[in-house]
């Protein structure tokens, strides 16, 4: 069983609005349009919640969410969070991915799927820049729950983590604050409405 873990847990002070409720240019929630781009990808989804998870549960009853309950200490307890849950639900693969990167491509992350069969853990690199989804072997999660890192880039640098270039400036893309998404979609905030036909 292979898992994708979208972060979705911060309270999104700078954007305003719950990031994963977002919409994307077709009106799509991010959290939406990720989640059918892992799923095309042969992945299981679930999405980390914590400060608005209520919000967001709502509006997406057909998708799999795991609480954060120490969401207010950062993304590094959501990642243990997620990583805990599906490694005790059996998974073989964890890939890691913040729902505020909505435009990874389906190919970057096959590309990447592949990549991994042959490392203990992958992320992308755009320019050298290092992107996401990170993925992560079943060892690899393990021994990041067992470890005493305190952030993503030191626990991939010791566990000899490699970098897959690729073409795809989306993986190094962040829309945190409603400048970022004014850049990205020439408008200001809006919020997207969960489709079911998009499932």
């Amino acid at each position: 069983m292979k898992w994708a873990l979208l972060l979705a847990a911060g309270a999104s002070e700078r954007m305003g609005h719950p990031k994963a409720l977002l919409a994307d240019e077709k009106g799509v929630t991010f959290l939406q349009r990720l989640t059918n781009t892992f799923a095309q990808a042969g992945l299981k989804v679930a999405t980390v919640v914590g400060a608005h998870a209520a919000e967001i549960r709502a509006a997406h009853p057909k998708l799999t969410f795991i609480e954060n309950p120490d969401w207010a200490q950062g993304q590094w307890s959501s990642i243990h969070q997620g990583l805990l849950h599906v490694i005790t639900l059996g998974a073989q693969e964890a890939w890691l991915h913040p729902v505020d990167v909505p435009h990874l491509k389906l190919t970057t992350v096959r590309a990447l799927q592949t990549a991994l069969k042959k490392a203990p853990a992958v992320y992308p690199t755009v320019n050298q820049e290092p992107g996401h989804p990170v993925g992560l072997s079943r060892e690899a999660a393990k021994s990041l729950l067992h470890g005493h890192w305190h952030r993503l880039d030191e626990a991939l640098t010791a566990l000899n983590a490699r970098a897959v270039p690729v073409k795809d400036k989306a993986v190094t893309e962040n829309i945190n604050t409603p400048a970022d998404y004014l850049g990205h979609f020439g408008r200001l905030p809006v919020l997207g409405a969960f489709s079911a036909s998009s499932t």
